[in-house]
């Protein structure tokens, strides 16, 4: 599946990289629990309108992606067709490097209310993609933070028409806001400066992202990672 009779706009990826429980079918009409019901005869879809409206996002995004680049994502004409994996996040404390940044990747976030984003790699990309809901909290434990003033950086990809979704990061009692802006395509990232944070004792932080108003079609990003650079 999906049938080549039915017009599907999206299907719920699992935790195990498998499609997950439900399939959205015609759209605006149909719902099928895909574990419950293989033989889809039976529409879910009055029963759970916030799945409908998560697996509309997902095929308009999907959408948005082709119409952008006139073929599906990541492909070069004549080329295989790239292998993305779900992969499971490796959460870990993070230290400053050399010149005290911290560099907080994707893989080694931790994901508060998935809603379906997940972390993802291939060969053109390793980022938290699949992110929808406003709900979704990603977080990175950091150690030892001196105190100080640090520009935060984010560094994601958007394809068009999906940008200008709003977001906020945290760190401790301070917030920044930003906006996502268009890279073209899902797999051309661009770091954007956000602002300077202060944090004012030394000691481990939590830094997080969170989207708090999402554009038009309802999406917010591909989180490659994001960074803070000290402000000398």
């Amino acid at each position: 599946f999906p049938h080549s009779f039915r017009s599907y706009v999206g299907v719920e990826p699992g935790k195990d990289g498998f499609p997950g429980k439900y399939a959205r079918g015609k759209i605006g009409s149909e719902l099928y629990d895909l574990r419950a019901n293989i033989g889809e005869n039976k529409n879910v879809a009055a029963e759970n309108p916030e799945v409908v409206q998560r697996l509309q996002a997902l095929g308009e995004a999907m959408n948005a992606e082709i119409q952008a680049n006139k073929r599906p994502a990541g492909r070069i004409p004549g080329a295989a067709p790239e292998k993305i994996v779900p992969k499971p996040l490796q959460p870990k404390a993070l230290t400053a490097n050399d010149r005290g940044e911290f560099v907080c990747l994707a893989l080694n976030a931790r994901i508060a209310n998935a809603k379906g984003a997940r972390y993802v790699e291939s060969k053109l990309r390793k980022n938290i993609g699949s992110w929808h809901s406003l709900e979704t909290v990603v977080n990175w434990q950091l150690t030892a933070v001196p105190a100080g003033r640090y520009r935060v950086f984010v560094r994601h990809a958007l394809a068009k028409p999906l940008s200008g979704s709003e977001f906020q990061v945290t760190l401790g009692e301070a917030k920044l806001r930003g906006k996502t802006r268009t890279t073209a395509t899902w797999l051309k990232y661009t770091e954007s400066d956000v602002g300077v944070l202060d944090v004012p004792q030394a000691g481990d932080q939590t830094i997080s992202i969170q989207g708090v108003k999402l554009a038009s079609k309802r999406c917010v990003m591909n989180l490659h990672s994001l960074r803070l650079v000290p402000v000398r």
